[in-house]
């Protein structure tokens, strides 16, 4: 990953990338302002501006909205991510003497560490989000959570539990409102979310 010192720099790089890109279609377009880190990202997939990735792998055809932050996480094709949206945030324990992450992790906004009253958490878990989803605006997506393929979850929606594929979801926390029969149907007869869009 290349690493831009400077906002000048930033913009030669992208003059650079945009004249590239033209003559190669199937490049990901990345906006400028977009902070990546640790990120792969397929070919025709687009990135808008203020988009925060971190421990991301994304899938062909597939785009994030503006100002989404996502972490950990394996997104497939022709998946549509709104903006706002917010998945694997990072989780705190429930069950330990605290949930302050003082105690359990090093990179904590205090820049400190408890020593003698440690305990080892983990905060944060892979998520796996599935092909053809389309994820509504503002809605958060907890960690170590599996969204099945052709599924939607509802705008403003708190994601608790896995979401099983072809399943319409929404609310805090999200509950199935819906299902997606016809698409359910479709994907069943042809597996085409693996086909570029000039082969459907």
């Amino acid at each position: 990953m290349i690493k831009l010192k400077n906002r000048l720099h930033r913009i030669i790089y992208y003059c650079i990338w945009l004249l590239i890109s033209s003559f190669c279609r199937k490049l990901p377009r990345i906006s400028l302002n977009s902070k990546l880190k640790n990120v792969k990202i397929s070919s025709y997939s687009r990135i808008f501006p203020k988009v925060k990735l971190s421990n991301v792998k994304i899938g062909k055809y597939t785009y994030v909205g503006n100002n989404s932050w996502i972490s950990n996480s394996s997104i497939g094709n022709y998946t549509s991510i709104s903006t706002g949206v917010r998945i694997g945030m990072g989780m705190h324990p429930t069950d330990e003497f605290s949930s302050s992450p003082i105690f359990y992790s090093k990179n904590n906004p205090f820049s400190k560490g408890v020593s003698n009253l440690k305990f080892q958490f983990s905060q944060n878990k892979e998520i796996t989000i599935g092909n053809d989803v389309w994820i509504g605006i503002n809605a958060i997506i907890l960690d170590g959570l599996s969204i099945g393929d052709g599924s939607i979850i509802a705008a403003n929606s708190v994601v608790t539990k896995n979401v099983e594929p072809f399943t319409i979801v929404g609310g805090v926390p999200a509950k199935i409102i819906g299902n997606r029969s016809n698409a359910q149907k479709f994907h069943g007869a042809k597996d085409w979310y693996n086909f570029n869009h000039n082969e459907l």
